[in-house]
């Protein structure tokens, strides 16, 4: 909830609190406090959900950093999120529709709709 919806540490400190004081698994905790819960985030580390970083510019002393994920790395995060992963098409779909005129013609709406598509 920290990253996901950008909450403040003291908020988060609260929901924490919350937790590990009305819980009912005894073996369940969460870090103590906002702080400590970024360390432990950032102290896991899965290949694929990891950012690079490279400084872009130095500036009146300070530094601009982008944060960036390889686009494999992303791709195959989004593939593993099953609220993503249930939307996507990976079969070739052929769709036509009918024009004004009573003609029917090949519908281009999707990549999985393409000529491309159908040979991938």
């Amino acid at each position: 909830m920290l990253t996901k919806y950008c909450l403040s540490n003291s908020i988060v400190n609260d929901i924490i609190y919350l937790f590990n004081t009305f819980h009912i698994d005894l073996t369940a905790s969460l870090p103590s406090n906002a702080k400590s819960a970024q360390k432990l985030l950032d102290s896991i580390h899965i290949s694929y959900i990891l950012y690079r970083k490279t400084i872009i510019i130095k500036y009146n002393q300070l530094q601009y950093i982008l944060y960036y994920r390889m686009i494999y790395d992303t791709i195959k995060e989004l593939l593993s999120n099953i609220d993503i992963f249930k939307h996507c098409v990976f079969d070739y779909i052929l769709k036509y529709i009918t024009n004004n005129e009573g003609e029917c013609k090949k519908y281009y709406g999707e990549q999985y709709n393409s000529d491309w598509w159908s040979q991938a």
